[in-house]
Parts: structure tokens; C-alpha cells; sequence
């Protein structure tokens, strides 16, 4: 698992091949050259390395530590991914049901898409629901529930649910909506309660949310929301990035999810064959 402030740089032609005996020098001198984030490398189920690079903070001289956290780009897809499986135990849906069945108003050409056909790729929904010239940001612009299920509705289709597969962040943000019709909860109360707080992952949270006496790391490349460029100064998580996006851990709450999902803590035998840790 991994996760950075600025993007490593490409590696030198003359460089050593990367290999579990080069991947400490590989990176101190990724650091050098400007890398600048934290890496967790496990081998056979044991953590190799854990270490941060770089500076969380410039202007405080903080440095990146194995327990910085950072934005985790769409890796909340494997959470929401988690929680339909969770429900799906549970007898709460079927993955075959259709989208109908849980919000009305569907138009015809999007009646038949399923749950299955969501968080396979083969929804047919485009892969970000954000419109350009209406929505200020793709990633933070402010957007309801209500307001994205609309969306979902209106969206014109890249093809007709199930012939094709093709990668949808906004059909995980449909089925993070799902998850709240049926649980009764919202998102974020679910995903804190079902899946983070289990598997021990006590430095993973949302948009928004302040962990006092963490570090937090700042972004420094051109791309910027708000006044201070840190997922703390964000915003709570838009509807635009629900269930796909819009939250932030460290590399050993990865770490700790994905054993989660692997010894049954987050799923049970019967469905965890379904599980993204599987490839699905």
C-alpha cells in the first residue's frame, strides 16, 4: 500500500532493478530526486517496509511518517464494495435486484441495470458524474444525495447495462447511496461502523473530519480547494465522490483492511469469494 503528497519520480534508466533488496535504496533515492509521501511494502504477509519520505508540511518542516495520513484517492471503492457484500450477507439485497427497486423515477434504459451490473463496470454509467460548467470542482463541489441519484437518472449511458465493461466511479457512488437505503444509515455512519471501526482502522475518516494530534499532509501540487490544500480543509465529502472517493487513512489502515477482508473480520466465507480483494 501506498500513498503520497507528490508523485514519485520516474525511475533512472541506469538505476538497479527494483527488487525487495533494492526497494530501501530504491527509495531513499526517490526522496532525493523529490518523492515525497509514505510506503508500505509487505511480503508474504509480513510488513518489509514501512516508512514515510518527504515532508508532510513544508512550512512547518513536518516530515512524512508511516502514520501521515492522506487523501486515498478511490480506494473507497473497496470499502463501499465491503459494505454491499456485508448487506448482501445479511439478506438485505440481492445483487440482481435492479436499481428501481431502491429509488424511483428510473428511465427505461436504465431500469434493467443491477446492483451486479454497478460494481462489475458493465452499469453503462459514465465514470464521473460531474458536469463541466454546473459543478465549481469534479472532486468537492457541494452536490446532495438527492441531487447525484438525478444525475444518475439523467446520465447518458456509454452502452446498455450488462454488454459491456467499462470502470464507473459513479456507479460505486450509486451503490454507496444503495447502502444507505438499506442500512438506514448514512455512508459515512455505516463505513465508520461496519468496516473501518472492525478492522482497527482508527486513522481513516472523511473529508473534513479533524484527527487532533495527527498529521495530516498538505498538497503542493497545482491542483488546490480551499485556502489550506489538506483534506481537513476540504469540506465535508460531496455526493460527487461518495462511495468512489472522498476519504483519507494512512498506509497501515490499508494495511489493516485489507487482512480484514482476508481473515473474515469484515466478511464471512459465503460471500467473501466476491470480495475486491479477489479481483472482482
Amino acid at each position: 500500500a501506498g500513498a503520497c503528497a507528490s508523485p514519485a519520480p520516474a525511475v533512472a534508466q541506469d538505476a538497479p532493478p527494483l527488487t525487495w533488496d533494492t526497494a530501501r535504496a530504491a527509495l531513499e533515492q526517490a526522496e532525493a530526486d523529490g518523492f515525497s509521501g509514505a510506503v508500505l511494502l509487505v511480503r508474504d504477509g509480513e510488513v518489509f517496509l514501512s516508512e514515510g519520505y518527504g515532508l508532510a508540511d513544508r512550512e512547518r518542516n513536518i516530515p512524512n511518517t508511516p502514520d501521515t495520513i492522506f487523501a486515498l484517492g478511490s480506494t473507497p471503492i473497496d470499502f463501499t464494495h465491503v459494505a454491499i457484500l456485508q448487506l448482501l450477507d445479511q439478506g438485505k439485497l440481492d445483487l440482481h435486484d435492479p436499481i428501481a427497486a431502491y429509488f424511483d423515477g428510473f428511465p427505461e434504459d436504465k431500469r434493467a441495470m443491477t446492483l451486479e451490473h454497478l460494481r462489475t463496470g458493465a452499469s453503462g454509467l459514465p465514470d464521473f458524474p460531474a458536469l463541466p460548467g454546473v459543478d465549481k470542482d469534479p472532486d468537492h463541489g457541494p452536490l446532495s444525495r438527492d441531487e447525484f441519484i438525478e444525475r444518475a437518472r439523467n446520465a447518458t449511458l456509454l452502452f446498455e447495462p450488462g454488454t459491456d465493461d467499462i470502470h464507473s466511479h459513479f456507479a460505486w457512488g450509486v451503490l454507496a447511496a444503495v447502502v444507505e437505503v438499506v442500512s438506514g444509515q448514512s455512508y459515512r455512519d455505516y463505513i465508520t461502523r461496519h468496516v473501518l471501526e472492525p478492522a482497527g482502522m482508527t486513522r481513516t475518516g472523511f473529508y473534513g473530519q479533524r484527527f487532533p494530534g495527527e498529521t495530516v499532509a498538505i498538497g503542493y501540487e497545482n491542483k488546490t480547494w480551499g485556502e489550506i490544500n489538506s483534506p481537513e480543509h476540504w469540506g465535508e465529502t460531496s455526493w460527487l465522490v461518495m462511495g468512489s472517493g472522498g476519504m483519507v487513512g494512512t498506509t497501515g489502515d490499508l494495511f489493516r483492511f485489507n487482512r480484514a477482508v482476508e481473515d473474515g473480520t469484515l466478511l464471512p466465507d459465503r460471500v467473501r469469494h466476491l470480495s475486491p480483494r479477489d479481483g472482482v
